[in-house]
């Protein structure tokens, strides 16, 4: 009995682990790049995930060549004009609460590809570009779609699907330069005063304003609060 529970710990542990996960990556400049990773011997042959995000979607680009099929384009496509679609043609971008294309911006969207090229054999083990998104400083959340079977394909064990920030796009403002901004120095004064306060406090809750944005992390939050807090009193270097 021993040596059998050894054998099959064995066994299990040469079985490779199995994944097909989503996974938003932060570029840093406004946009985010949702990845696929798959790896064991899963093989994806679709996906379908809705992508809600506290600000407009303005573009989804870079999609993977080897999804060749983006079925809400094909539908909308052969609805209008029944045989004219031809692999690869369209976008990703759909609409989460019916069939058919969705025009940007928008806040809330799905993105629907699949593989239909018998060569291909499906999306095996590697990382692949569902698509990079636009929307400036924005928070993501990244789920499966419900309404058009979220993730298919061969193998595939429960995924692990996962948003998160996209960091402000666009060059650095001016503030951001001087010498005590990430001490809580907003108005480049050289001095952490109650100007710097109230700057923050004019910020709370409004659109994104770089010039309090303390921890250069995309959003105005309780730890920018905490950097000027923190900063008070001190000399500027």
């Amino acid at each position: 009995m021993k040596k059998l529970v050894l054998t099959l710990l064995v066994v299990a542990l040469a079985i490779p682990a199995m994944a097909a996960d989503i996974s938003l990556v932060d570029n840093g400049d406004g946009t985010g790049t949702i990845v696929l990773t798959v790896t064991g011997i899963e093989v994806v042959r679709g996906l379908a995930i809705v992508v809600d995000a506290d600000v407009d979607v303005t573009a989804v680009a870079g999609t993977d060549a080897i999804f060749n099929v983006f079925m809400d384009a094909a539908y909308t496509a052969e609805t209008a004009t029944p045989g004219s679609y031809s692999l690869g043609d369209g976008t990703p971008v759909a609409d989460p609460d019916a069939a058919g294309e969705l025009a940007l911006p928008a806040a809330k969207i799905s993105l629907c590809m699949g593989i239909l090229d018998a060569g291909q054999g499906g999306a095996g083990a590697g990382t692949y570009v569902v698509g990079t998104i636009t929307t400036g400083a924005a928070t993501v959340a990244i789920t499966a779609d419900a309404l058009r079977g979220g993730i298919v394909g061969d193998d595939l064990d429960a995924a692990t699907i996962a948003g998160g920030p996209i960091g402000p796009g666009g060059p650095a403002c001016a503030c951001w330069n001087h010498s005590c901004f990430t001490m809580g120095d907003a108005n480049g004064d050289g001095f952490i005063t109650s100007q710097d306060v109230q700057a923050l406090l004019a910020a709370w809750g409004q659109p994104y304003e770089e010039c309090v944005d303390f921890n250069q992390d995309g959003f105005i939050t309780s730890q920018d609060v905490q950097v000027l807090l923190a900063s008070w009193g001190s000399p500027c270097p």
